[in-house]
């Protein structure tokens, strides 16, 4: 008798008795090995508008062909999360997956199996891409104050800002100031990146009417101190310039002493034939012109008026110099009169 025994690896051994035993061995050939389907024509973009970098929102589509017997549909991961995957005719496929701020920064790596309907062998593809996942935002850096206050009338000139991003970021400011007009007005600045990422901050600019004039001092219309009629506006006020010092008066000439007559001279009498006396006209007397004080100017009507003070009882007019007239006609009578009683006495 004899009996066969298969040991792993295709190897038999046969053993055969009674009268005595040897072994054969005997090698099997491999198993048949079945590949599974080739894969190519394999790409990955983004629907970014450089479809070499992707933002939250984008999505990133992995597109690949098979080639072998009827396929079950693949499985395939991209940036670590599950992909959706579709047939998109014959041997054609593709797997897509909408990015979301969550998802890994970075190079986007992908992965897929792909079997057939038989249940033959599996082929994986899988690798790391040049497309870039991108979901940090701009910094922006005002440049100047957040708030700025003006008053109607100034010069604005907008600081401006700056982005981490540098030229690559595009960056824009929106809004306007008119200085001419009291309010509050905002500027928008945006900055957008390469991967479309985009960051925004305002500006705060107050522009306040100006301040009413202070109220000026009321004058009276009199030229006096009174109140002036009407109302405070907004208008300046100059004041006036002080009045010009009372004009200085120089007193007025003493009046000229009286004429004195000139004592009689002493004469020793002659006897004489009486003679008619001669006629004696009276001396005319010298005019004198009055003396007219110069009109003084006029001054700021609260200014009082000039006395002139003369010395004499009466005060501020021209009689000092009637009177001074008289006494001079006084003077010229009484020596006119007595000579005319010495010219009569001689002549008895």
């Amino acid at each position: 008798m004899g009996s066969t025994a298969r040991i792993g690896g295709g190897i038999a051994v046969i053993f055969m008795l009674p009268l005595f035993a040897h072994a054969q061995v005997v090698v099997l050939p491999p198993p048949i090995v079945v590949p599974g389907p080739s894969i190519t024509n394999i790409s990955l973009v983004s629907s970014n508008a450089s479809t070499t970098l992707a933002k939250p929102g984008d999505t990133i589509t992995l597109s690949f062909t098979s080639n072998g017997p009827s396929l079950v549909t693949p499985d395939a991961t991209l940036d670590s999360e599950p992909a959706v995957v579709s047939n998109t005719g014959g041997d054609s496929w593709a797997a897509a997956v909408t990015l979301n701020a969550g998802d890994i920064e970075g190079l986007i790596s992908y992965s897929a199996d792909i079997g057939d309907s038989v249940g033959g062998a599996t082929s994986t593809i899988s690798a790391t891409t040049d497309v870039v996942f991108d979901a940090t935002a701009p910094v922006i850096t005002l440049l100047g104050d957040p708030s700025i206050t003006l008053t109607v009338g100034d010069a604005f000139t907008d600081p401006g800002f700056t982005s981490d991003g540098g030229d690559n970021d595009a960056t824009s400011t929106s809004g306007t100031v008119d200085v001419n007009t009291a309010g509050t007005y905002t500027l928008t600045y945006n900055a957008t990146d390469a991967a479309g990422n985009t960051a925004s901050t305002t500006r705060t600019v107050i522009v306040n009417a100006p301040p009413a004039p202070e109220p000026s001092a009321p004058v009276s219309s009199s030229g006096g101190n009174g109140p002036i009629a009407g109302s405070y506006g907004a208008v300046s006020y100059t004041p006036p310039p002080p009045p010009p010092p009372a004009p200085v008066v120089a007193p007025a000439p003493a009046p000229a002493p009286a004429v004195e007559p000139a004592a009689a001279p002493v004469h020793t009498p002659v006897v004489e034939t009486p003679q008619p006396p001669a006629p004696v006209e009276p001396e005319t007397p010298v005019p004198v012109q009055p003396t007219v004080a110069a009109p003084v100017a006029p001054v700021a009507q609260t200014a009082a008026v000039a006395t002139v003070t003369t010395g004499l009882p009466f005060v501020g007019s021209s009689w000092w110099i009637i009177l001074l007239l008289i006494m001079v006609l006084i003077a010229v009578s009484v020596y006119v009169t007595k000579r005319g009683k010495r010219d009569t006495t001689r002549s008895r």
